[in-house]
């Protein structure tokens, strides 16, 4: 048995984060929504969550898969998940933007190879 790339899911956590952009709605759907600008992918549904008394979710349905963000404003922290099947290196170019709009102090970045097992002669 041996496993097929199907894609890549990214795992990121921003520690530092400024307390107002990740506190905000319109700020997060902007960030994730314009990492997207200039590539194949397209957006197919989003939505965006904004809890009380702070904290923001967000998702977006892509045509390759989707990206989803989780923030907790209080603790100067978001979790973002990049999964993607498009090309590693058109993934590393959605995950800058994201990184780089994004205002933080410390970051960590984990990939995920997804796929499913099958056998050689396949």
């Amino acid at each position: 048995m041996r496993k097929l790339s199907q894609g890549y899911h990214y795992l990121i956590e921003f520690y530092g984060c400024e307390y107002s952009q990740i506190n905000s709605k319109r700020d997060i759907d902007t960030i994730l929504s314009s990492s997207l600008d200039n590539r194949k992918i397209k957006i197919l549904r989003k939505f965006f969550y904004k809890f009380k008394p702070r904290g923001v979710t967000g998702f977006l349905l892509l045509s390759a898969s989707h990206i989803s963000i989780h923030t907790w404003p209080e603790k100067n922290y978001a979790a973002v998940d990049i999964f993607t099947c498009i090309k590693k290196e058109e993934t590393k170019k959605i995950i800058a933007s994201i990184t780089k709009k994004i205002s933080h102090k410390n970051r960590n970045i984990a990939l995920y190879k997804r796929g499913f097992l099958t056998n050689n002669s396949e």
